[in-house]
């Protein structure tokens, strides 16, 4: 990949130079020297496609299904908020997991608290808080209720 990177930076540097010297030449010689350059991206386009169609289709040992499909999660507890500008889930200052659970929040909130800092967030981790979510489902509704 990081040499796919090099060609294409160099080809653009080529395809600078190219239009810079574009007043020193003939039109048909900067025709000429773009058709080159089109061909080789399309050289390169092709091998690309090639190489990432078989990473795909190897797969990944280490690859996990980043969000899964919320009808296929279990769910085991329900946690709901409703106040204005609080949360379902709060973590401050500490570490917390939470599994297979279903997070409602309503509620209204307004301003930079709400919009820029977390205020009214369906979850929120706060003051070196870390949290570790698996297959949760969260609803948000109301004015600043972000998931």
């Amino acid at each position: 990949m990081k040499k796919r990177m090099i060609k294409y930076v160099a080809l653009l540097l080529a395809l600078g130079m190219i239009m810079g010297l574009a007043s020193c030449g003939s039109e048909d010689d900067i025709d000429e020297e773009l058709a080159l350059i089109e061909e080789e991206f399309e050289e390169d386009d092709e091998d690309f496609d090639e190489d990432f169609e078989e990473e795909v289709l190897e797969g990944d040992d280490d690859y996990e299904l980043a969000a899964p499909v919320k009808e296929d999660i279990s769910i085991k507890e329900t946690l709901e908020d409703s106040t204005d500008g609080g949360h379902a889930i709060l973590a401050d200052g500490e570490s917390a997991e939470y599994s297979n659970v279903k997070v409602i929040k309503t509620g209204e909130a307004d301003g930079d608290e709400a919009d820029f800092y977390g205020e009214n967030a369906a979850v929120f981790a706060t003051n070196g808080a870390s949290l570790e979510l698996s297959e949760i489902v969260v609803e948000s509704d109301g004015r600043h209720a972000n998931g």
